[in-house]
């Protein structure tokens, strides 16, 4: 064994090393598998291996190596591969797993069907891997530090991109819009939706930094020693870290330029303070007086609609026929995304029960299209139009039951949940997983393996309430706040 190794490239030798090494540590301790899963998904399509002349991932690595480790760990460990309570949503995870299967018997292309099927059980085990590995405070800490670290790095990288468009834009990364950000998601909208998938979940932890530090500092007036003043500056440099993490975020919001995703955050930040209750009502008393002061200043002239960058562009949200409208430059997007709409709508109702199968949009697009749109976009640009299209009403179902229960577990676990930094958690995912929901009517947001954000954001409700319920334990397992 060691002469076959001495006899291989360098390289060959460091990655079986580095592969062994780190097989050993995901069978002894799974959730750095999941770890390893969560952050691969912005580097995806620039980190990859050529075997046998086909293309893997660096997600798709990290998927075989956290699936692997993970069997090994519960076979080893004669741990459940299923944590009791039973997950809420792992059944619906099933069922519409279940319902994608069934439509490739209507299916005209099975490998595109397969491939659909694919990101969904990565999404799927993505969410089991959550709630099976994930015990104790400090790994849910870690899993939120995971989840919160891609979007700040994407914001900055597009920003970058942005700010030096020669440098990165053309010799670095490619994006099929260079007008707008991208990240490494290739496209602005996925890449918005992305950035959106962190925002909200951050904002709750500054929020919740902010408390802590309060607390933090009356203690520290009230009864001076240094344990007290380590405490109040470790939680401050916290609060501050969290701040310059949502300010990469936004930059990149900004660079993006998402009207999906800046629609998505703004539904879900009046959730998220509509939820907090009777705590909320100088925030709701104050949202409303600056939505008038706003209205007034746009019909006074005094606010010009080019404040709003892409979003003064939107003429209108209803549905229309794209036969009966004159495209021009501004209302070109708009256009094009109802003409995908219509295609996935015909889709739908030549076969209400199955639609055209899982994955089959692009290859169904001709049949289907418009005239004067014969060019697919890759989907419909609405999820839920995409279900529709692709595995028809019980499809459709299947998903809602899935986001519904979701979001209704979101909830409860923002509202009910004892302790104070889970809850906060919780309000964050719940805000992260609506905004997602409303972007979704105008994209696809389970694209590029971003299905493991996705779960793993709904995993963090099974996650909150069972740790809510046991005992806090040793303090030293729940680090910064």
């Amino acid at each position: 064994m060691g002469f076959l190794l001495l006899t291989q490239s360098p390289f060959v030798v460091i990655g079986l090393v580095v592969g062994a090494a780190a097989f050993l540590l995901v069978s002894r301790r799974p959730e750095y598998g999941l770890y390893l899963l969560v952050l691969s998904v912005p580097g995806q399509a620039y980190a990859s291996l050529s075997l046998g002349g086909s293309k893997v991932t660096l997600t798709q690595l990290a998927v075989l190596l956290a699936l692997i480790g993970w069997f090994c760990n519960r076979v080893i460990t004669k741990q459940p591969f299923i944590p009791r309570p039973t997950p809420l949503l792992l059944p619906f995870y099933g069922l519409y797993l279940l319902v994608m299967l069934v439509s490739l018997t209507v299916a005209k292309s099975t490998s595109d069907g397969l491939n659909e099927i694919s990101r969904w059980l990565i999404a799927s085990f993505a969410y089991l891997l959550a709630v099976s590995v994930i015990k104790t405070r400090r790994q849910l800490w870690l899993l939120v530090g995971c989840l919160c670290a891609g979007p700040v790095a994407e914001g900055l990288l597009g920003w970058a991109q942005m700010r030096y468009q020669t440098t990165v834009q053309e010799h670095f990364i490619g994006c099929a819009d260079i007008s707008r950000a991208c990240g490494t998601f290739e496209m602005p909208n996925s890449y918005g939706g992305y950035l959106e998938m962190g925002l909200p979940l951050l904002g709750a932890l500054l929020l919740l930094a902010f408390v802590r530090r309060n607390e933090a500092a009356r203690a520290w007036a009230g009864r001076y020693n240094a344990v007290l003043a380590h405490r109040f500056f470790k939680i401050f440099s916290l609060f501050l870290l969290l701040a310059l993490g949502i300010v990469f975020i936004l930059l990149g919001f900004e660079a993006a330029a998402s009207r999906g995703a800046q629609l998505g955050i703004g539904f879900a930040v009046v959730i998220m303070v509509l939820v907090r209750g009777k705590k909320a009502l100088p925030v709701i008393f104050l949202g409303i007086g600056l939505l008038v002061l706003v209205l007034a200043g746009v019909e006074t002239g005094v606010i010009p609609l080019s404040t709003f960058g892409r979003l003064a562009q939107i003429e209108s949200l209803t549905p229309f026929d794209v036969r009966e409208v004159a495209v021009t430059p501004d209302n070109f997007a708009e256009v094009e995304r109802m003409a995908m709409w219509q295609a996935g709508g015909n889709m739908y109702l030549s076969n209400s029960l199955l639609g055209v199968g899982i994955g089959n949009y692009n290859a169904r697009y001709n049949d289907f299209n418009a005239p004067f749109w014969k060019v697919s976009r890759g989907h419909a640009h609405n999820y839920y139009i995409q279900a529709a299209a692709e595995t028809g009403t019980i499809g459709l179902v299947a998903y809602l039951f899935l986001l519904g229960c979701g979001i209704a577990q979101g909830l409860r676990s923002a509202v009910r949940t004892k302790d104070t930094a889970l809850r906060y958690i919780a309000w964050g995912a719940f805000g992260t997983i609506v905004a997602v929901a409303v972007h979704n009517i105008f994209e696809d947001l389970h694209v590029l393996n971003m299905g493991i954000q996705w779960s793993c954001l709904l995993a963090l409700f099974y996650l909150v309430n069972r740790l809510d319920k046991t005992s806090k334990g040793d303090e030293k397992a729940r680090p910064g706040l």
